[in-house]
């Protein structure tokens, strides 16, 4: 099949279609050379040596991997195990077990339920006595959304998503409210597109939903919150560059993408502003922090969570005074520094469905519930 395969791709019209190119590159030219004597006592040295040689040495061989990746794809087989091929040209993420969740695989066992319930409520104390609002927000993965482009070969078990069982369990055991608008989003792709189709990520057609939804959740607690209505925006589509799956895929050009855009009819005054939170209070590596706001804007926030979140502040850099964006999970010494420099209105966290409902230990609650209790 191999062997058939790279004769086939070898004939000129295999290279025009397949989009090959046999010329070398200067890097190419650098190739490794044949290992010069074999040592009996470490044989793994002289393999090595051979099969970089090989590698290095074998005609057409970055032209004919990417001619067998592009062969795959007409077949509707990826070339990476992080992409799952959906119809119509909708490319589907398989990590963060994102697969397994959808076809209902790893069900949250009962103690789990608790320990998140748990430690929503005891974030949403800890910030209650410092008069500080919280939502919790979880933005529907794709998959949720679009399951008809899914090839059917992935089935779907009859039972309740993780999202699911926790808005039942929360419904039961609390008062706390999770702001899930996956019916919303449900609604509107009938009328338009409202995610990516190479990209893990929502478009802004998606995160407009989400921004809504949060706006009506918060003006229950702010009556006076008002937001830009949508109306006040101009939209347009525009063509890209492929989204991360299609970069998955390891074919330059093989996707574009067709982005929406928005774009306030006065121009808007959202800005970017200097952050008030330092990396210092974070022991992970890489975590961003910025800030965004307008001067006539009305809440104060602090917004945790995932890339998800980025898109929604093209909305909320127009409503809200000051929105201090960082892309990791609520930290509570951040917080306490940014509640003695400046009390926010309200802290939002916000994660994509595969990533919600962290099971932290119960000394991470219990440090929350201690504070509440001493003060």
């Amino acid at each position: 099949m191999t062997l058939a395969f790279v004769a086939l791709a070898s004939t000129p019209m295999a290279v025009q279609l397949l989009g090959l190119d046999h010329r070398e590159t200067e890097e190419q030219r650098e190739k490794a050379s044949m290992p010069s004597s074999f040592n009996w006592r470490e044989p793994q040295t002289f393999s090595k040596g051979f099969d970089a040689y090989y590698q290095d040495n074998f005609g057409w061989r970055a032209s004919l991997i990417e001619a067998h990746a592009r062969f795959k794809i007409i077949s509707r087989v990826s070339p990476t195990e992080k992409v799952v091929i959906g119809s119509n040209g909708w490319l589907f993420y398989t990590g963060d077990k994102v697969m397994d969740n959808y076809q209902r695989l790893r069900p949250y066992k009962e103690h789990q339920l608790r320990r998140i319930k748990d430690y929503l409520e005891a974030k949403r104390d800890w910030l209650a006595a410092k008069g500080v609002q919280y939502l919790y927000v979880v933005a529907p993965d794709k998959h949720s959304i679009y399951p008809e482009y899914i090839p059917d070969r992935i089935s779907t078990i009859p039972a309740p998503s993780r999202l699911d069982q926790l808005i039942s369990y929360l419904a039961e055991h609390s008062d706390i409210k999770i702001v899930d608008f996956r019916q919303d989003m449900k609604v509107a792709k009938s009328d338009k597109r409202v995610y990516h189709k190479t990209d893990t990520h929502w478009n802004l057609h998606g995160a407009r939903i989400g921004y809504e939804a949060i706006a009506l959740r918060l003006q229950l607690l702010f009556p006076g919150f008002t937001i830009r209505e949508k109306e006040r925006y101009m939209t347009r589509w525009e063509l890209g560059s492929q989204g991360d799956m299609g970069k998955m895929i390891g074919i330059d050009g093989l996707y574009h993408e067709t982005r929406v855009n928005y774009l306030p009819d006065d121009g808007g005054c959202g800005r970017q502003l200097a952050p008030e939170i330092s990396s210092e209070h974070f022991d992970d590596k890489g975590v961003h922090i910025a800030a965004v706001g307008c001067a006539d804007g009305q809440l104060n926030a602090v917004f945790f969570g995932d890339s998800y979140r980025n898109l929604l502040l093209k909305f909320a850099e127009q409503d809200f005074k000051r929105v201090d964006h960082i892309n990791r999970r609520f930290n509570l010494e951040a917080m306490q520094a940014y509640i003695s420099n400046r009390k926010p209105d309200v802290v939002i966290e916000m994660y994509v469905e595969r990533m919600m409902g962290a099971v932290v230990p119960q000394a991470t609650i219990d440090k929350l519930l201690v504070d509440v209790e001493t003060n």
